[in-house]
């Protein structure tokens, strides 16, 4: 085993401590390795990378995959399997139930055309009853215009002879008073001298 050897001193800082001479080993410990095999030190702003040494002409990165990390493990490869026919059951399931709709929509089309057929033939016959029905109550409530129409000149005419006829009574008696006091007006005062 090796003595330790203390570290030398580089002098004084700025605050008056004094400063470690860096050994190969603090090299080592503040070199840092990254993901792809290439070491860099954090001292620099943009890291100085170095490439480790490669092994037999290869680098680290450039190493064939092991028998280990190429073939996959048998029950990752039985579910997969098994996840394949899963799929194609399912795919077969879905091919035969869009043959049962293909079949089932010729089946239905006939069927479809009839009913259309017959309720475009009750629209129809609805409508030109509708129309008919329609006409039909025009025409009353016309010959029922007509009739109120009637009426109402029949009645301004019957109103207009009651006020001829009252106009002819009224004249009538008129004449029948003057008749009266022509008549017996003298045959009144006579009797009342004679009652004096």
């Amino acid at each position: 085993i090796g003595c330790y050897k203390s570290p030398k001193r580089r002098g004084t800082g700025n605050d008056g401590r004094p400063v470690l001479a860096s050994t190969p080993m603090d090299v080592d410990m503040k070199t840092s390795f990254n993901g792809n095999g290439r070491m860099f030190s954090p001292k620099s702003k943009m890291g100085s990378r170095t490439t480790l040494p490669s092994v037999n002409g290869r680098s680290p990165s450039s190493r064939p995959p092991s028998r280990a990390q190429g073939s996959q493990p048998r029950g990752v490869k039985r579910d997969i399997e098994k996840l394949w026919e899963v799929i194609n059951q399912q795919q077969v399931v879905i091919e035969r139930q869009h043959q049962e709709i293909e079949r089932i929509q010729r089946m239905v089309e006939p069927m479809s055309d009839v009913l259309k057929r017959y309720t475009d033939q009750a629209e129809r016959r609805m409508y030109k009853k509708m129309d008919k029905q329609s006409a039909d109550q025009i025409k009353t409530n016309t010959r029922i215009d007509n009739a109120l129409a009637a009426l109402r000149r029949a009645k301004a005419n019957s109103d207009e002879k009651s006020r001829l006829f009252q106009d002819s009574v009224n004249q009538l008696q008129g004449q029948l008073q003057f008749l009266n006091e022509e008549i017996f007006g003298d045959a009144h005062a006579n009797v009342q001298t004679e009652d004096a």
